[in-house]
């Protein structure tokens, strides 16, 4: 109960965090508070920019407005804002909403709200997925996070003429990133996670700071399905500790699965973790 207890915490306040960075409202006026320090969703950030006329056309859905500026000026595909050092393709990833919003009557509706095309009109024109913003994200890392419809955006980030010059130990990690943020998104989506482990990602791969694995993400967010496929499909690594970012405490990954409490309305999921335990008995 303990641990059930912290887990719920520890993304309750994550949840609210998302929810509060990276919803942007599109019916907003934009005013011109060029003294003024913005968050990671506000297109502001770009007001006093070169690519302001750029990162406004993509504000408005704009493709081909977008598609004339960056023919123009080719380098302002991969310009980065002062502030937070984002780019538009960060930018536009991160805005493509984590959660799906109750002013959205449909999963197509949101899907239809995201900035795909904007995406994509960035990476053809040369937008890198691959820059580090502020540690271990980048713009491919956000796409794998994207609440629905995730592996189309991985697409657009793989599709990069970029994705060929990464050396091998830059991938890992890039590509290791991306699987925890997919195996970790609030709504599960297995075929993004199955694309990027055809795509190189590592199954057994440990952030920089070992606090988060594909598997021990799966778990924490409940993900069951991409849990099994990971552990019994891919045969990836399970009985290790991981450290818990608000105590600095050691978590064993295979406890976490062993203490995971499911409510009675989800009955498959605890058919799923029972395989789970049964496979893992069957191979020790």
């Amino acid at each position: 109960m303990k641990l059930n207890f912290i887990i719920f915490c520890a993304l309750f306040i994550c949840t609210i965090s998302c929810v509060r960075d990276n919803t942007l409202n599109q019916n907003e006026t934009i005013t011109k508070e060029t003294d003024k320090k913005f968050r990671i969703n506000d297109i502001r950030l770009f007001e006093s920019t070169p690519v302001w006329e750029l990162a406004l056309a993509i504000f408005n859905h704009d493709t081909e407005e977008a598609k004339r500026l960056l023919v123009k000026h080719p380098n302002w595909a991969n310009y980065q804002e002062p502030q937070h050092n984002a780019s538009l393709l960060y930018w536009t990833i991160s805005n493509s909403p984590y959660y799906f919003a109750e002013q959205y009557e449909s999963l197509q509706e949101y899907k239809d709200s995201t900035f795909y095309e904007e995406t994509s009109v960035l990476i053809e024109y040369g937008a890198n997925p691959y820059y580090f913003y502020k540690g271990q994200q980048t713009p491919f890392s956000k796409a794998a996070y994207v609440f629905y419809g995730n592996k189309r955006f991985i697409e657009l980030c793989l599709s990069s003429d970029y994705t060929t010059t990464l050396n091998d130990s830059l991938k890992r990690i890039i590509f290791g990133e991306a699987l925890i943020s997919a195996c970790g998104k609030v709504k599960e989506e297995l075929d993004g996670v199955k694309l990027l482990i055809d795509s190189g990602a590592d199954i057994n791969y440990f952030n920089l700071d070992s606090t988060e694995t594909p598997v021990s993400e799966s778990l924490i967010h409940k993900n069951m399905n991409i849990a099994k496929y990971l552990i019994i499909n891919k045969d990836a690594r399970y009985n290790y500790n991981i450290k818990f970012m608000i105590d600095n405490s050691n978590w064993n990954v295979l406890e976490i699965l062993k203490k995971l409490d499911f409510h009675v309305d989800s009955a498959s999921m605890n058919v799923i973790k029972k395989d789970i335990l049964k496979h893992i008995e069957s191979i020790n």
